[in-house]
């Protein structure tokens, strides 16, 4: 009783880790496909980051270029504006000095004749006397050529005046638009210079964008590079992943990687099979690790023109574990592997209804005799083309 409880903990043990190998197994290469899909995204999503960054960075660095150009224009320019501003100022001042003079030449001038004129309105005669002999006849003629020549000079002295103000009044309105354009581009050239900053900031926001982009791309690309070559190592072994995988599908990924690798292999057990057989027979000794898988037999015939001897049947020589996944697989992928039949351990399995029983149930046949006869070490398949 003890030594059967113990064969009933080793059984369980064994299938346990069998099912567990089996499910490490299982998607192994479909795991590994789907990470290297996603590193390939991450890749050139961070691709087209980068070529968007660079782009940003290239309009900015224009902007910036174009932002100190701008200034170095500006800035000549008010230089330009601030000598003509100086000149301007200059002109100003020299004419305001002059019609400061002219005035004061004016006032002088204007005292001169008032004076004249009260002398000669307090004692005229007398006056005229003092003038001598032309001032006698002037008396006589009623007038006074020493006033008329003060009235003359204060009259050209007043249009001189006159001029200056004029003179003064343009230089200043010229002093005043220079100065107020020289203003204005000071403030602009004030606020290129901080959009220039600005616009720098921005630029180096940009570049450290494009060096970080840059790094995450060199990063992301090794490890793109290491999981191709996961996948790589995946596919080389795909065959030692495969064995004991029952509940695979022939159609999925894994199965149709390990089909295409061994599908164009030959070696003498392939003599005499057709094309399909002859893939079928690499696949399965390729997944379940079958090292005997005779084939083609001269004038063999089962009766249903699928035996041996048409080049469409296949042995898998095989101890009961390795026969019950090959015979649990094929049962699976029945249609899929383009089976006619199976035989295994004595039953015989169709996808139709036929001499030994109901369609898709492995039915039993007539003892044969010897464990090779009934099948109990090699799994037959006959395949349909």
């Amino acid at each position: 009783m003890k030594a059967l409880k113990t064969s009933i903990l080793a059984s369980a043990a064994i299938l346990s880790l069998m099912a567990a190998t089996s499910v490490h197994a299982e998607g192994r290469l479909s795991k590994v496909t789907k990470e290297v899909a996603a590193q390939e995204q991450k890749v050139n999503d961070l691709k087209k980051n980068l070529e968007s960054a660079k782009t940003d960075q290239q309009m900015k660095q224009s902007s910036k270029d174009q932002t100190s150009a701008d200034l170095t224009n500006t800035s000549s320019d008010l230089e330009k504006l601030e000598t003509k501003k100086s000149k301007s100022l200059k002109s100003l001042n020299l004419t305001t000095e002059d019609l400061k003079k002219k005035t004061e030449s004016v006032k002088r001038k204007e005292k001169e004749v008032k004076d004249r004129e009260e002398t000669l309105s307090s004692s005229m005669n007398f006056a005229k006397i003092l003038d001598g002999v032309d001032g006698v006849v002037e008396i006589f003629q009623g007038k006074d050529s020493q006033l008329d020549n003060l009235k003359s000079e204060l009259s050209k002295l007043e249009k001189e005046e006159d001029k200056l103000l004029v003179e003064q009044s343009e230089s200043r309105s010229q002093y005043d638009s220079t100065k107020k354009q020289y203003d204005e581009l000071q403030n602009k050239v004030r606020y290129v210079s901080l959009d220039r900053t600005s616009k720098e900031e921005e630029l180096k926001k940009a570049t450290d964008k494009v060096s970080e982009i840059e790094a995450s791309l060199t990063k992301e690309s090794k490890t793109l590079e290491e999981k191709r070559a996961q996948k790589k190592d995946v596919e080389a072994n795909l065959a030692k992943y495969a064995i004991g995988d029952t509940e695979s599908d022939f159609n999925g990924e894994e199965d149709q990687a390990l089909f295409n690798q061994v599908k164009d292999k030959r070696d003498a057990g392939d003599e005499g099979l057709t094309d399909h057989t002859r893939q079928m027979r690499q696949f399965i000794i390729a997944k379940f690790g079958i090292k005997v898988a005779g084939g083609y037999r001269h004038n063999d015939d089962d009766g249903t023109g699928h035996g041996h001897g048409s080049g469409m049947a296949v042995d898998f020589m095989a101890d009961k574990a390795t026969g019950d996944k090959i015979a649990k697989y094929m049962q699976r992928n029945f249609k899929s592997l383009g089976i006619y039949y199976i035989i295994w351990e004595q039953r015989y399995y169709m996808n139709i209804t036929n001499i030994y029983g109901p369609a898709n149930t492995w039915n039993l046949m007539d003892d044969r005799g010897s464990a090779t006869q009934n099948h109990y070490d090699h799994v037959h398949v006959s395949f349909a083309k």
